[in-house]
C-alpha cells in the first residue's frame, strides 16, 4: 500500500473516531437553559446561546479540531507503518 493510500485510511479512521466521540458528547443532557452550552471535542466547534443567544459556531475551534484530526491521522499512519513494516531481524 503506498503511503498516501495509507495516510488517507488513516485520516478517515480518525474522522470516524473523532465524529463516534462528538456524537456521544451531543447526545448528553442539557445542563443548563440559561448559558452557553458547548459542542465539540476536543475543542468547542459550536456554542449554543441559551434564552439571550449570542451563540455560534466558534471558527478557532474548529480549525483546532481539524489539526487534531490531520494530527491523529498521521500518528495511526505512523503506527500502521510501524507495524506492517514488522520486526528488523537479520
Amino acid at each position: 500500500m503506498k503511503l498516501y493510500q495509507r495516510y488517507g485510511l488513516s485520516i478517515l479512521l480518525a474522522a470516524f473516531f473523532l465524529g463516534l466521540v462528538n456524537l456521544f458528547h451531543f447526545l448528553r443532557p442539557v445542563t443548563c437553559w440559561d448559558c452557553f452550552f458547548p459542542y465539540g471535542l476536543p475543542f468547542t466547534f459550536f456554542r449554543e446561546g441559551g434564552y439571550a443567544g449570542g451563540g455560534g459556531i466558534v471558527w478557532s475551534g474548529m480549525a483546532l479540531d481539524l489539526l487534531v484530526l490531520f494530527a491523529l491521522g498521521g500518528a495511526i499512519s505512523y503506527a500502521w507503518g510501524l507495524i506492517h513494516k514488522g520486526p528488523n531481524i537479520r
